[in-house]
C-alpha cells in the first residue's frame, strides 16, 4: 500500500449554493407578485368605475328618458315630447297641454335619449348571484343587460336596461296591475314606490293659469286616474283605473301645532286620515278610527336640510302610507278598483280624489305632485300572466305596453341569466327630486282621460 500522504489532492473547492442567486430569485418573485397584485388592483378599480351610457329605447319611460319626437304646439307653445318607439308617422295627434291638433312635419325634431351612469359587473363575478361591488341584486334594481342572443358586447354596443321584478327560484305573476311573488302580492315600501312612480300632474302656487288654488287643482282632475301614458302617442292599450296613487304636498307655512283631516278617494273606496302635528313633525295619524303606529325606518328623505317639509299620502299595494319625510305610518286597507264605464265613455265623475280640511292651526301648501304606480299588464296587454320559477332574473320595463322583456310572447316567458347582467344603475336616494325634474317638462294643467291621438 502506498503512503496516503502521497495521494493527489482534491482539485477545487467544495460546491455550495450561491447566496446571490437566492437573493435575486427571491427579489424577482416578490416583484412579480407585487406587479400582479398591482395590476389586479388597477383592473379592479377600472372595472368598478362608473361608466357612461345613453338610453336608446323607451322601455323604461318615464323613469329613464329615451329618444323622443319633439312637436311644439302652435296654439299654446307647449313643447310636446313623444316616445320614439310608439311613434307612427303620418297619424294625427293632439297637444298634451291644450288638446289642439298638432301639425306634424315630415321630418320632426328628434331628441336623443338621456345619458346615465352605471356600475359595471365584474367579469369574474358574472357566475355569482351578486351585482357590481359584491352587492346582492334586489327587486326594483335597474340593471344594464346584454342583448339576448347577441354577440359579446363591448363599450360600443347598445345594451338593454330593465328593472328586476323577480329573483332566481321565484314564481312571478302579474295580476290586477301588481306583481305577485310565490302567490303573495309584493308590497313596496314608500321609497320603492317613489323610485318608480309616474308623475301625472303637478301644481305650483302662483304659476297655474287654470287652477289658482290647490282645491281647484284636485277638483279639475278627471277621476279615476288611469294607466295611460300619453307620451306613448300611438300606442293602443286597455285603459283601466289605477289603484296605487300618491300625492306629495310641500308645506310652505304652518302653525307650530296643527291638525288636518284628509279624504282619500280611490274609485268607490273612501279613506279618511287625520293628522296631528307639532313643530313640523307628525305626532299621530288616524286612519278612519284606527290609530297608526310609526314605522321604525324612514321611507323618504328631505330634499335638503333647510328645504320645506313634504307631506306624502299614498295607497300602495293594498296599504295606505303617510310620511312627513322622517318616518312613515302604515295602515292596511283593501282597495278594490274595478273597470269603470266612465273610462270607456270618456266621461268624468267630477269628484275630487283628495279633499282636506284644517281642524286646528294653519297650514299652507305651495307645491303638489300627483303620481301613480306602474300598472303591470301581461304580454300583448293581457290582464294576467305567470312566469314559472327557474334560474335567472325576471326583468320588466317601466313602460309596460312597449317593453320587450321577460314577459316574452305568451307562454314563452324568459329569464335573464346573471352573466347577462352587465351593470347596475344606482337608485335615486331622494326620489322626489326626480319627480320635480320631470314636472319641468309636463303641462301644468291636470290630465284628461283618453289618449293623445285623434280619431281617424
Amino acid at each position: 500500500m502506498g503512503d496516503p500522504r502521497m495521494e493527489p489532492p482534491v482539485c477545487g473547492p467544495r460546491i455550495r449554493s450561491s447566496r446571490w442567486f437566492l437573493v435575486v430569485s427571491t427579489g424577482l418573485l416578490v416583484f412579480l407578485c407585487l406587479a400582479v397584485l398591482l395590476a389586479g388592483l388597477l383592473l379592479l378599480r377600472r372595472s368598478s368605475q362608473p361608466r357612461l351610457g345613453q338610453i336608446a329605447g323607451n322601455s323604461m319611460e318615464p323613469t329613464l328618458v329615451g329618444p323622443r319626437v319633439l312637436l311644439p304646439c302652435q296654439a299654446c307653445a307647449f313643447e310636446n315630447r313623444f316616445c320614439m318607439d310608439a311613434w307612427q308617422p303620418g297619424r294625427p295627434i293632439k297637444c298634451l297641454n291644450c288638446g289642439q291638433a298638432l301639425d306634424v312635419p315630415d321630418d320632426p325634431i328628434l331628441e336623443a335619449g338621456q345619458n346615465v351612469r352605471y356600475l359595471p359587473t365584474l367579469p369574474w363575478s358574472r357566475n355569482h348571484p351578486r351585482g357590481p361591488g359584491g352587492h346582492l341584486l334586489r327587486r326594483g334594481d335597474i340593471v344594464v343587460l346584454e342583448r339576448s342572443g347577441g354577440p359579446e358586447p363591448t363599450d360600443g354596443h347598445e345594451r338593454e336596461v330593465k328593472r328586476i321584478a323577480g329573483l332566481p327560484g321565484e314564481r312571478i305573476a302579474i295580476q290586477d296591475g301588481d306583481l305577485w311573488i310565490d302567490g303573495q302580492r309584493f308590497q313596496k315600501d314608500l321609497t320603492q314606490f317613489l323610485q318608480q312612480a309616474i308623475l301625472v300632474g303637478h301644481w305650483t302656487a302662483g304659476l297655474s293659469t287654470t287652477c289658482s288654488t290647490l282645491e281647484s287643482f284636485f277638483d279639475a282632475f278627471d277621476h279615476p286616474i288611469n294607466n295611460d301614458l300619453p307620451i306613448n302617442a300611438h300606442d293602443s292599450i286597455t285603459v283601466l283605473p289605477v289603484r296605487d296613487l300618491g300625492v306629495s304636498l310641500r308645506i310652505a307655512r304652518a302653525s307650530p301645532a296643527w291638525s288636518l283631516r284628509l279624504g282619500w278617494q280611490v274609485e268607490d273606496t273612501s279613506v279618511h286620515v287625520k293628522l296631528d302635528c307639532n313643530q313640523g313633525s307628525i305626532l299621530s295619524v288616524q286612519l278612519d278610527s284606527e290609530l297608526l303606529t310609526r314605522s321604525e325606518e324612514s321611507a323618504t328623505k328631505r330634499l335638503a336640510d333647510d328645504a320645506p317639509l313634504w307631506l306624502t299620502i299614498a295607497s300602495v299595494d293594498g296599504r295606505v302610507l303617510i310620511s312627513d319625510g322622517h318616518a312613515t305610518w302604515i295602515g292596511e286597507r283593501t282597495l278594490t278598483v274595478e273597470r269603470s264605464d266612465m273610462l270607456a265613455h270618456n266621461t268624468s265623475m267630477r269628484q275630487s280624489f283628495l279633499q282636506f280640511e284644517s281642524l286646528s292651526g294653519e297650514i299652507e301648501f305651495d307645491r303638489c305632485l300627483v303620481y301613480r304606480d306602474i300598472h303591470y299588464r301581461g304580454y300583448s296587454d293581457a290582464p294576467e300572466q305567470g312566469i314559472r320559477a327557474g334560474e335567472g332574473y325576471v326583468v320588466l320595463g317601466d313602460n309596460v305596453s312597449i317593453s320587450n322583456d321577460s314577459r316574452g310572447a305568451g307562454d314563452a316567458s324568459q329569464r335573464v341569466p346573471v352573466e347577462n347582467i352587465r351593470g347596475l344603475i344606482p337608485p335615486d336616494h331622494v326620489p322626489l327630486v326626480r319627480l320635480l325634474q320631470r314636472a319641468e317638462r309636463m303641462p301644468m294643467s291636470p290630465p284628461r282621460l283618453g289618449h293623445a291621438i285623434l280619431p281617424e
